[in-house]
């Protein structure tokens, strides 16, 4: 089964904030946060002289609003200087391997070397270690190629969390 792909920059931050927030905790962060804010902004409506949590407050989102910013640069820097992130890629699944295909190289990729294989909701995420992965894009798959896709994670016996959609 070969599955071809292109992610353009807009999807690429997408993808890379899903797998951000594909844990429980910065989730958690980010509503503690948010909830911290709006609270402060009520506080300060009723007892405008309280500014202590206000303050505060607004220093945090600033500072949150400072790493999103330095992390949207790095995505932009990472998405311009790997070109391979930038092709049009072809992803063909056997039971045997993984053949990676742009216009400037091809991988192939033994089942028996790969980390572990992530399904998100928009997503395939193939880990080769902790932190070396590849983001395939749910969006040019078909439903029956989806089920293959997970036939055959399954088959090769891979680490993997996968849906089950």
């Amino acid at each position: 089964m070969t599955v071809k792909t292109k992610i353009s920059f807009k999807e690429y931050v997408k993808l890379t904030i899903n797998i951000l927030f594909e844990k429980i905790i910065p989730k958690l962060i980010f509503i503690w946060i948010f909830l911290a804010f709006v609270s402060s902004i009520i506080s300060y409506i009723f007892h405008p002289e309280n500014t202590q949590n206000l303050l505060g407050n607004i220093v945090l989102v600033l500072f949150i609003l400072f790493l999103s910013i330095i992390k949207y640069l790095q995505l932009r820097k990472i998405y311009k200087t790997n070109t391979n992130i930038k092709e049009e890629l072809a992803y063909t699944f056997s039971n045997e391997k993984i053949i990676i295909q742009g216009k400037t190289f091809k991988s192939e990729i033994e089942w028996k070397t790969i980390y572990e294989i992530r399904e998100l909701k928009n997503l395939f995420l193939i880990l080769y270690d902790s932190h070396s992965k590849n983001m395939i894009p749910k969006k040019d798959f078909t439903k029956d190629q989806i089920l293959e896709l997970r036939n055959i994670i399954k088959s090769n016996n891979v680490k993997s969390k996968l849906r089950n959609d």
